[in-house]
């Protein structure tokens, strides 16, 4: 199974169970209603009393069995509980008692005296209900987010504006008021869960896994992503390295040394006699305090560094700046050398680099040269360390390390201290 197709089930089973925690949360919040207890030897009484021989005489002809005028069946009405359960019916009975619309002219009339108890019982019902309720807003409907929500919050999310899953969603429907986020309009069916399925499949297409977690790319294969973050990588370095927008991948991705040398070149003699710093200098030329204040140290204290940066040191210092054009050059060879940029669609694989910027040792070979001096040699031996640039190469560095004498069950002593020990030595057989 792929990362995708991983992501995508993920992604509908979220769907799914958010489908089915709302169904349920709206259902919860159609049937809970505060539990109240109406006074039985009150409403109730007086509706057996009064109201409930007034349908039967006045109102029951037309409100009951087959026929059912205005999709009001009073026959559905035997208590308060019954009246409670639909208080927009008794809201219009009230209206239509109020203004003498029932019953029918052409119909039998109650006596006024019946009307008017009823009247105000249906009319001090409908105020306690009120009362009892006042602050409820009643069942609020949990709702799905329309097309354009849904299409906007996926864009929020991934940061992908290109996406747009609802375009094979069904319209969503206006409802009577004109308004597309109506709660009771925005239903869903089995087939608008499927399209919510397949839309997640589609946006999981779009997720690209990274060493810090996941994020999501407009593009969707393998090729394309590995290329939009080579041209993120590019645009960071290209803050940095000072090339032309033209220059290689290559020279794009090293620090270009040159103006940070003629900074230093520049304003060596300004920054020793206190009338800029480095942070100034760099300020000045556009460039970072960072870098610069590396280089600046490496010019001041170069015995602290290795022998080649001592030597660079060296050269920087004794450079100006009509010759130090040189050193950029060399610079810029050393950085060649020094760094190799593999190829970023291989990393991870097996047997592929590890990193994009891998390190190269500059040392080409390193070779233990060893000279045996016989125990009974009398003669003075001279030694000759040389060395000279052989097999048509250029240039090249050779650095001496742990020259030394060595004698078994002694210390070794170090070429560089020889002529030191043998003064000590002669002062020894002179006393």
């Amino acid at each position: 199974m792929t990362a995708k197709n991983t992501i995508g089930r993920f992604v509908g089973w979220t769907l799914q169970i958010a489908s089915i925690q709302l169904l349920c949360l709206v259902t919860i919040c159609s049937c809970a209603y505060p539990a109240v207890v109406f006074s039985q030897d009150g409403f109730d009484q007086q509706f057996r009393s009064t109201v409930t021989p007034f349908l039967k005489s006045f109102c029951l002809e037309c409100h009951s069995g087959n026929v059912v005028e205005a999709d009001i069946d009073f026959t559905h009405f035997s208590s308060v509980t019954d009246v409670r359960s639909e208080i927009k019916t008794w809201i219009k009975v009230r209206k239509v008692l109020q203004t003498r619309q029932m019953p029918p002219k052409d119909a039998d009339q109650p006596p006024d005296e019946m009307q008017s108890a009823v009247l105000d019982w249906v009319a001090s019902f409908l105020t306690n209900e009120a009362k009892i309720h006042a602050g409820d807003p009643g069942p609020v409907v949990l709702r799905r987010l329309n097309n354009s929500e849904y299409t906007y919050t996926i864009r929020d999310l991934t940061s992908v504006l290109t996406l747009n899953p609802t375009r094979q969603f069904p319209v969503d429907g206006a409802a009577g008021e004109g308004f597309t986020n109506t709660g009771d309009a925005l239903s869903m069916s089995a087939n608008l869960v499927r399209k919510y399925l397949d839309s997640a499949s589609e946006i999981a297409e779009h997720a690209v896994f990274t060493p810090r977690g996941m994020r999501f790319s407009e593009k969707t294969t393998r090729r394309d992503v590995v290329d939009e973050m080579m041209g993120e990588i590019r645009g960071f370095y290209q803050q940095h390295s000072h090339a032309k927008k033209s220059a290689t991948f290559e020279e794009q991705s090293y620090l270009y040394a040159g103006p940070y040398l003629h900074a230093i070149v520049n304003c060596r003699q300004a920054i020793r006699e206190g009338e800029m710093t480095v942070g100034a200098v760099a300020s000045q030329c556009e460039l970072s305090s960072k870098y610069l204040q590396t280089l600046w140290d490496l010019c001041e204290t170069p015995i602290r560094h290795t022998f080649l940066l001592r030597q660079l040191a060296e050269r920087i210092n004794s450079a100006t700046p009509e010759t130090i054009g040189l050193v950029i050059a060399d610079v810029e060879a050393w950085q060649q050398s020094l760094w190799k940029l593999n190829i970023v669609g291989h990393i991870g694989r097996s047997a592929a680099p590890a990193a994009w910027q891998q390190s190269v040792n500059p040392v080409v070979r390193s070779i233990n040269l060893t000279q045996e001096i016989a125990a009974d040699q009398q003669d003075d031996i001279v030694a000759w360390l040389n060395t000279r640039v052989t097999g048509g190469a250029s240039e090249g560095y050779v650095l001496w390390k742990s020259a030394r004498l060595e004698k078994e069950g002694e210390e070794p002593i170090m070429l560089a201290n020889v002529a030191a020990v043998f003064q000590r030595y002669v002062a020894l057989r002179e006393e």
